[in-house]
């Protein structure tokens, strides 16, 4: 296991982090509440990894984290009106559940239909 501490100044800390997650590692980072083991949202062996190690059962989902709340749209449905919640909420301690679009793998919602999402304000 390698040890990379990133400082969101130095790019190429985030440059390897980002490979990491493109080849299938884990990635444990910072949010504004906790600190979060992460993988690639849609690499499924990766998923798997992460579950084996938090030791967590296969029907309990994995909430997702993304940059900003642009890229909600491309893994959950969304309308105006959650729109509007949303830009009032995030970023920020919140976890925000929607219904998800069929690119997010069952195996990260534990077979809900649904998938939760931070963006946190850090």
């Amino acid at each position: 296991m390698k040890i990379i501490k990133i400082d969101k100044n130095l790019k190429g800390d985030l440059k390897a982090a980002r490979t990491i997650l493109k080849n299938g590692g884990i990635v444990l980072y910072p949010t504004d509440t906790l600190y979060g083991l992460g993988v690639n949202a849609f690499n499924e062996e990766a998923i798997k990894r992460l579950y084996r190690l938090k030791r967590r059962p296969p029907d309990k989902p994995i909430s997702i984290c993304l940059h900003d709340t642009k890229w909600i749209g491309k893994v959950a449905h969304l309308n105006p009106k959650v729109e509007r919640i949303i830009k009032k909420l995030l970023p920020g301690p919140f976890t925000i559940i929607l219904k998800k679009r069929d690119r997010v793998p069952q195996i990260l919602t534990g077979g809900s239909e649904k998938i939760g999402i931070r963006i946190p304000d850090n």
